[in-house]
């Protein structure tokens, strides 16, 4: 935990998932929207961030290990 130093900034939360296309693309399904896609961090994950129907900010990581 720390103090913000910028008024609105918020965490974002990751979430673990087994495969990060499926997750995808069951966002998509729900109503939710991908802000930023899929991306590789070589040799250490896939990840991809989204909004949830209700506008929530969240983030989606499969690891490569």
């Amino acid at each position: 935990m720390y103090k913000k130093d910028q008024p609105g900034l918020n965490p974002l939360n990751y979430i673990l998932v087994d495969d990060i296309d499926e997750s995808i693309q069951k966002i998509k399904d729900v109503g939710g929207k991908i802000t930023q896609p899929k991306q590789q961090i070589p040799g250490i994950a896939w990840i991809a961030q989204a909004i949830d129907p209700e506008g929530n900010p969240f983030a989606i990581l499969q690891s490569m290990r």
